[in-house]
């Protein structure tokens, strides 16, 4: 009587000149009710499509229980999708591209919800319904003049040399919150900054009965330039009057603009640079970002949406090729080493590696994936590894890596 092999596994060894064996839509399951071997095949379920989303390459999805109401987010093709059970949004914007994978993940903090996309070339980062924004520029060799006032809103700002209690301020026309002029022009819009928040000094930089403005909030206030939104997201804050009396500060438009849209919001990588991204992933509420080509790692700041802190790899030059994070750490993961990083609570140098964790080899790029507390990955000789560096997979799968790479 013949005997007829149960695999564990698919198996191909063509060094040895073995038999490939198939193990097809089943899986190994130890058994001792079996009579063959104590073994058991199952059958794997089958798949189901959920629903076709574009006409494109399916290149990542992301979603998280709580973040934009759980929603499914899916990049297929050039274009973001947004599903929230019953919807299929378009989000507008062009990704790059379209046959190349996407890195996905996301930043939730005390009023920010944001989603960050990379597509290999170009950082974006989506936010939902969009509030209104504006931005108030200063000139750097002028500074503003004593009576110059700025109106948002409906709520009037004026700037004082001193005496930021004169009269009854009280933000009108005809008494107007009183803020004092700073050394520079920098310094006299940080001021008024500080006055749309109520974040300074009250009766110092600004009037001591002021109130935060209800409607209008700082987003980001630049050297020479205060970007602020509407409070609450819609189309409705493109109503908000903007507008000043001081000839060397200048209003992008009379009203707040583009509210209400569904966008991406492309982000340069560093500030002013044109790297490009190709791997995300969040710890301690920073984003950290990998670039093409380059040892070096950028941090985003919780709430923050721009890039002024970065990194590099350790333990030797190395390109980083992916970014995940397990547990209270992440892992830059190169092509001939691999880090795990850590939070330093330092703001200025908010990660470092974990001494004595670095290994000496790379991974195949994109082949790293976060499966509970464990991060499993390709190396650079097509092995299966785990987060210890254990070997997981079999020479059967090790031979077909090595046949597809």
């Amino acid at each position: 009587m013949a005997k007829v092999p149960l695999t564990r596994t698919t198996w191909r060894r063509d060094y040895a000149g073995g038999v490939q064996l198939q193990l097809l839509n089943r899986f190994f399951e130890e058994d001792p009710s079996s009579t063959i071997d104590d073994t058991a095949l199952i059958a794997r379920p089958g798949t189901d499509s959920y629903r076709a989303f574009g006409s494109g390459t399916m290149r990542g999805n992301f979603t998280q229980q709580g973040f934009f109401g759980g929603d499914l987010f899916v990049a297929s093709g050039q274009t973001l999708y947004r599903w929230d059970g019953t919807t299929e949004t378009a989000i507008t914007g062009v990704l790059s591209a379209e046959d190349t994978p996407v890195s996905i993940t996301y930043q939730a903090s005390p009023g920010v919800e944001r989603l960050w996309i990379a597509d290999g070339a170009t950082l974006y980062y989506y936010e939902g319904d969009t509030k209104s924004r504006g931005n108030l520029d200063a000139d750097e060799a002028l500074n503003v003049s004593p009576g110059d006032v700025v109106l948002i809103d409906t709520v009037y700002y004026e700037f004082v040399a001193s005496g930021v209690d004169a009269g009854t301020p009280a933000g009108t026309l005809a008494d107007p919150w009183l803020v004092l002029i700073g050394t520079t022009s920098e310094f006299s819009l940080s001021n008024l900054s500080a006055a749309i928040g109520n974040t300074g000094t009250p009766g110092g930089t600004y009037s001591t009965a002021l109130l935060a403005n209800p409607n209008v909030e700082v987003r980001r206030l630049e050297q020479y330039r205060l970007n602020v939104q509407a409070v609450a997201p819609g189309a409705a804050g493109d109503t908000i009057v903007t507008t000043t009396t001081a000839a060397n500060l200048t209003w992008g438009a009379a009203t707040l603009e583009n509210g209400g849209l569904d966008i991406l919001t492309p982000v340069d990588v560093p500030e002013g640079g044109t790297e490009a991204a190709v791997s995300l992933t969040t710890l301690a509420a920073y984003v950290i970002v990998s670039v093409a080509g380059s040892q070096r790692m950028y941090f985003i700041r919780p709430g923050e949406f721009w890039i002024e802190v970065f990194a590099e790899a350790e333990s030797e030059p190395d390109v980083v090729l992916q970014v995940v994070t397990v547990g209270s750490s992440f892992w830059a993961l190169g092509e001939s080493t691999i880090e795990p990083w850590t939070a330093t609570g330092d703001a200025d140098i908010p990660f470092a590696p974990i001494q004595g964790r670095q290994m000496s080899y790379g991974i195949v790029a994109g082949t790293a994936l976060v499966l509970e507390d464990r991060v499993i990955y390709v190396d650079d000789k097509g092995i299966v590894r785990d987060s210890s560096g254990a070997r997981i997979s079999t020479h059967g799968i090790e031979e077909e890596i090595r046949l597809r790479t």
